[in-house]
């Protein structure tokens, strides 16, 4: 057997967290974890400068709970299911149990940082800090103390219409905050630019961009946003809680949730497709993409429009089943 190096990991901070037990932390963090506090050396408080507050980071922790003498575990705790090596799934039982945590930092005072949502718990060793990145963090969902597993996602794909998307990659996003979070598990089947009044005073921004989700790949797994009814025909959705922009739910497309593509995880694995209402675009809005431009719906939208009018039993659906 070859003889096994050992190495040191200096501590650089501490948790403070409301979760005191194993039995309290969810199985991720996007499964209601609370906000928590991340208390650094101040000797180290230099090394924060760069990060802001909204700004998404991949925290490394040393889970001190975890039992480091098991080779094999039932993932994700179910006895029913057959024992798996620790390496092939998302425990926190192993030989050097380090959890990693894809979080929001939501305030910088000094030495600490507030961020959300965060199930590690409270006393946990902070290991290290690193700023999100494209591609990486998406792998680095949190390991929760009392989580045994979850197959890992093997591949990016390439997402959008014409291409075809690894069923474990899903789509995530969610508010400001945390407090609302959503899954797709399927490829938007549309994505568009709105230049829409209605859209810019919503959001405060000079366009809008939306993705289109098919309504049975959508899920709410934390929270919900609250919806004010714009016009007679549509609701947007809000966080209440820090008021980010989310959703537009119209009646007459029934079959899909449309969210901000800005609220996404990952906005950069959507591909648009078209602008519309550009006779309200501000003059000084220049976006040279050389996508379709539609002076109000596109073609493909009307005719969708058109084609699902006539079904009063479809326009009496909810915009999206309710969790």
């Amino acid at each position: 057997m070859a003889e096994i190096t050992t190495y040191s990991l200096h501590r650089i901070g501490v948790v403070r967290s409301k979760l005191k037990t194993r039995d309290e932390a969810p199985r991720q963090g996007w499964e209601g974890a609370p906000e928590a506090w991340l208390e650094l050396n101040e000797v180290l408080a230099e090394g924060l400068q760069g990060l802001n507050a909204g700004q998404e980071i991949v925290l490394m922790t040393w889970l001190h709970q975890a039992r480091r003498d098991l080779l094999k575990v039932h993932p994700r705790g179910d006895q029913n299911a057959p024992l798996a090596g620790v390496f092939a799934t998302r425990s926190p039982d192993r030989p050097n149990p380090l959890g990693l945590h894809r979080v929001r930092i939501l305030e910088i005072a000094g030495n600490r940082l507030r961020v959300g949502p965060l199930e590690a718990l409270d006393g946990t060793p902070i290991v290290d800090i690193e700023a999100g990145a494209s591609g990486v963090s998406r792998c680095l969902d949190a390991r929760a103390f009392n989580s045994t597993g979850r197959r890992s996602r093997s591949r990016a794909s390439r997402l959008h219409r014409g291409t075809t998307m690894d069923r474990e990659v899903a789509f995530e996003g969610g508010c400001l905050c945390g407090a609302v979070r959503y899954r797709a598990t399927a490829a938007p089947v549309r994505c568009v630019i709105c230049h829409c009044s209605m859209c810019r005073k919503h959001s405060g921004a000079p366009a809008l961009a939306f993705a289109h989700f098919p309504v049975e790949s959508f899920t709410w797994v934390n929270g919900e946003p609250r919806r004010y009814r714009s016009s007679t025909y549509a609701e947007r959705g809000f966080c209440s809680k820090c008021g980010s922009t989310l959703t537009m739910h119209e009646e007459i497309l029934g079959d899909r949730v449309l969210v901000t593509v800005g609220s996404l995880d990952e906005p950069q694995r959507v591909r648009l497709d078209d602008h519309v209402w550009t006779k309200d675009q501000i003059p000084w809005i220049d976006i040279n993409d050389q996508l379709p431009r539609f002076q109000q719906n596109s073609r493909r939208g009307r005719s969708m429009v058109t084609r699902l009018s006539s079904r009063a039993s479809f326009l009496r659906r909810p915009p999206f089943p309710r969790p």
